[in-house]
């Protein structure tokens, strides 16, 4: 798939390219929809006491499970436990999956799916004491499996990744000097060294598979110089055959620099839609320190070099601060239609952790890269202490949920923002899926500059004849993203009568038929460049007019100093917004809107719009700590009292 992006090219849903991501640096927007609310994942009367440590995936039926250290009464030890989510919102009690009655040191648990069963035998991995590592596996019921026998000196850094009926575990040990891999099909079936140096150190280890059952590693190295390493297995599903040589992902740090990386792939070499994507650190024991992105499509790891479409990597974030003012607990996914997303956590000046997360616009469109998330809430609820983002996504329901720590009470609990499935249209289908309204367009099969590539055309006609038009019962805030083709320089593009546009509608509050608009206005005083909408007036932003494909991005922030509506035009090459208080001094009041409109207005020249993506949930989807019951208070007064015996983590 094609598009032309002013008199730019850029090649979406390309295979068998290999390439590096150079992204501008963005503003940080303030709890943008684009991820939805924040939500407890325990229930609301736990939440006075302290929970750590989450890890998040979705099953093969489309539930989110949520794995925890939790210390609750009447235990004054921690347990790990396990609630199920779905809707958007986590249901019944969580339950430990545990059944000690002694202090264990149960910590950093991480949760998989394991067996073919839809939506069965989910398995967890915890820490038990130092030297023992627990398998707990749910099939109606929790039950631990055979456990498995740490070496001595064991850290607590570890990854769990798995496979079909295969669970794979890595963990460093030796006091740093080791990487082992062991592989888990109902007993202990192969280990692997990965490495083994005596002088060396080791440290961030991550995992995952891909859809044919290789195995990837990706972890530090530190030594004189610290850099990140990347490996897959030699064989399929077993780890006893080996990996290949290591891929360096990023150029050598001094000592003491950890890159943090984490990995992730989708899809399959074999099948040829294989993308493998690492998140990372990188600095120099000085600011700035970045994080940053590479992302590998379909080739065979044969080597030890990544096969770059452009040198270097993606600067997603960069932090200015003095250190240890720096991003850290890096965690990555493929999501939806195998976009690439990030989520990390950054100690700021203040003292307090604030997550974060970026994903790009598309798969394989450079560079592109949404301005990144603030997704943890602002204020009273931001960690003193560490916190670990964790992402998971199932892609078939078109899922994705980060689970995080905050502070709550004097104490960290865990939550989670969930993003439900949105609205996407590839403009392919004649049926016009979903949309309230229709008139005047068709599907073409043959749109300009992109052969063979289905796209809405709005054909020429009169008195707004060509529409497309997406009613909600209630007000929504979140994020619109589309493609249309410009037919700038045809003959009769400049006309008066030949309009295009997309109009939001929404309510301040005060009034309930506001809208916005950003399009092709040839009727107002230029006809060569783009103009903004703002209710009946029209508003030149001075971005020139180009024949060709353009991407427009549409997202409403509804707290903090950028609420507001955020308008985008070909970010790609123009990263910085096209609307502004200058612009439009009310654009703060637009946060919400019910209704979405593309129309076009031409009789000699044709417009066309593509791959229309809607992210929305509705206003106050999010929940806040709850209010204050009888109960509530007994068990947080309790909870004081309780706590001044455990032990600090």
């Amino acid at each position: 798939m094609k598009r032309s992006a002013g008199n730019v090219l850029v090649t979406a849903n390309f295979r068998g390219v290999v390439f590096a991501l150079l992204i501008c640096l963005f503003p940080v927007t303030v709890l943008s929809y684009m991820y939805g609310g924040t939500v407890p994942i325990i229930e609301d009367v736990y939440l006075p006491l302290e929970q750590t440590s989450p890890d998040i995936i979705f099953n093969d039926m489309g539930y989110l499970q949520a794995v925890w250290r939790d210390v609750r009464p009447p235990d004054a030890f921690a347990h790990i436990y396990h609630r199920f989510g779905t809707g958007g919102v986590f249901i019944g009690s969580s339950v430990p999956v545990d059944t000690e009655t002694v202090d264990n040191g149960l910590d950093y648990p991480r949760i998989g799916s394991r067996g073919t069963m839809p939506g069965f035998l989910d398995v967890i991995v915890s820490r038990n004491n130092p030297n023992y590592l627990s398998i707990y596996e749910y099939d109606g019921n929790w039950m631990e499996l055979l456990g498995y026998p740490l070496p001595l000196n064991p850290t607590q850094d570890y990854a769990v990744t798995t496979y079909a009926d295969h669970v794979y575990f890595a963990y460093i040990h030796e006091f740093n000097n080791k990487i082992t891999i062991a592989h888990f099909d109902g007993g202990w079936s192969d280990v692997f060294d990965i490495e083994s140096v005596s002088t060396e150190t080791f440290a961030n280890v991550d995992l995952c598979t891909d859809a044919e059952g290789f195995i990837y590693i990706a972890y530090d190295f530190i030594d004189a110089q610290s850099y990140g390493i990347a490996r897959r297995s030699i064989n399929k599903v077993t780890v006893g055959g080996g990996f290949t040589w290591e891929r360096q992902i990023n150029e050598p740090n001094l000592v003491n620099s950890p890159t943090d990386p984490a990995i992730c792939a989708v899809g399959s070499f074999a099948v040829g839609d294989l993308m493998v994507g690492i998140g990372y650190e990188y600095g120099f024991l000085s600011p700035p320190v970045d994080v940053r992105c590479i992302v590998e499509a379909n080739i065979d790891w044969q080597g030890a070099t990544w096969h770059l479409w452009q040198s270097g990597s993606a600067v997603i974030h960069q932090v200015t601060n003095a250190l240890p003012f720096e991003p850290e607990n890096i965690d990555a996914v493929f999501a939806r239609n195998d976009e690439l997303h990030l989520a990390w956590a950054t100690l700021d000046i203040t003292g307090v952790n604030k997550v974060y997360a970026a994903m790009t616009y598309e798969p394989m469109t450079l560079p592109s890269f949404y301005p990144i998330q603030l997704i943890s809430r602002p204020g009273t609820h931001e960690s003193i202490s560490p916190t670990h983002p964790r992402l998971a996504a199932f892609a078939s329901d078109e899922q994705l949920a980060i689970a995080f720590e905050e502070w709550n009470f004097g104490l960290d609990n865990v939550w989670a923002v969930w993003n439900l499935a949105g609205f996407g249209d590839e403009c392919d289908d004649p049926g016009f899926p979903g949309w309230s309204a229709h008139t005047g367009v068709e599907v073409y099969t043959n749109p300009p500059d992109r052969p063979a590539n289905p796209a809405y055309r709005f054909m020429i006609s009169k008195d707004r004849g060509g529409t497309l038009e997406m009613n909600y019962p209630q007000q929504m805030a979140g994020s619109l993203d589309f493609w249309f083709y410009d037919p700038f320089g045809q003959p009769g593009a400049e006309d008066p009568q030949e309009n295009f546009w997309v109009q939001l509608y929404g309510d301040n509050g005060a009034d309930a038929d506001v809208y916005r608009m950003v399009g092709v206005r040839n009727n107002i005083t230029d006809a060569t460049t783009y103009f903004l909408g703002i209710n009946t007036a029209w508003v030149d932003t001075t971005r020139p007019r180009g024949q060709g494909w353009h991407h427009v991005i549409v997202e409403t922030v509804h707290q903090g100093p950028e609420t507001g509506i955020h308008m985008y035009l070909d970010p790609e090459s123009s990263p910085a917004k096209i609307n502004s208080i200058s612009l439009d001094p009310n654009y703060a009041e637009f946060t919400s809107f019910s209704n979405i409109q593309f129309i076009s207005t031409a009789l000699q020249v044709e417009y066309f719009v593509d791959d229309i993506s809607i992210l929305a949930e509705p206003v106050g989807g999010g929940i806040d700590v709850p209010s204050a019951s009888p109960l509530f208070i007994g068990i947080l007064l309790a909870a004081f009292i309780f706590i001044l015996g455990i032990r600090s983590r």
